[in-house]
């Protein structure tokens, strides 16, 4: 069996959302978005001045609970904006 994980990762409102929704759609995988869990989880915190950024004590809680839910499916499409940038690399 074929898995495919797509990320796309972006500033808030650049677009993320909807092109994980196109290709969802052309796809048939299901979407989990990054920025629903920061909230339902309770990472939500104003940092720094930005209200979507996780702070640095908490971002690896947060991704480590993220990364369970991302191998829990064998094709998915990660996106949202709560994925800094220098800790792609873990997924």
């Amino acid at each position: 069996m074929n898995v495919l994980k797509l990320i796309i990762l972006g500033q808030p409102r650049t677009g993320e959302s909807t092109l994980a929704r196109i290709l969802s759609e052309e796809l048939g995988f299901p979407i989990v978005c990054t920025d629903k869990y920061r909230r339902e989880w309770g990472f939500h915190e104003p940092w720094k001045g930005y209200d979507t950024e996780i702070s640095f004590h908490n971002r690896k809680k947060f991704y480590q609970k993220l990364l369970e839910l991302y191998e829990s499916y064998d094709n998915l499409i990660l996106e949202g904006s709560a994925i800094h940038p220098d800790d792609l690399s873990l997924f």
